[in-house]
């Protein structure tokens, strides 16, 4: 149940998936570039690229990406061959109002696992 009627502004829409694609194909194209231009921002434009994708995989919301820590990243019991990286926990979700938000599948996204 949403806590207030208010939509936003209409005009603001949501990205189309090809529009998604290029953005993250950009962001990736850039660590590239960078890289091979032998340019010390390589690193902080991988680091950004890994970010959008970490965020926009889990439908994570500003805050909850802000509070993320190595330790919120676990092992997949259903999914060994992923080794230690498998899950998310959400300690600051929205929705748990301060619990952990569990996530076990590996990339989910706004459709589900």
């Amino acid at each position: 149940m949403h806590s207030s009627d208010y939509e936003g502004r209409p005009g603001r829409r949501a990205l189309t998936r090809v529009e998604l694609q290029g953005f993250f194909d950009h962001a990736d194209d850039e660590v590239v570039r960078l890289r091979h231009a032998g340019t010390k921002g390589w690193l902080p434009a991988q680091r950004d690229a890994t970010a959008f994708t970490v965020a926009y995989a889990y439908g994570l919301r500003r805050r909850e990406f802000q509070m993320l820590d190595l330790e919120d990243f676990g092992p997949n019991p259903h999914a060994p061959e992923f080794g230690g990286n498998g899950v998310l926990y959400v300690r600051w979700g929205k929705a748990t109002k301060g619990g952990t938000l569990r996530s076990s599948a590996l990339w989910p996204s706004e459709r589900g696992a």
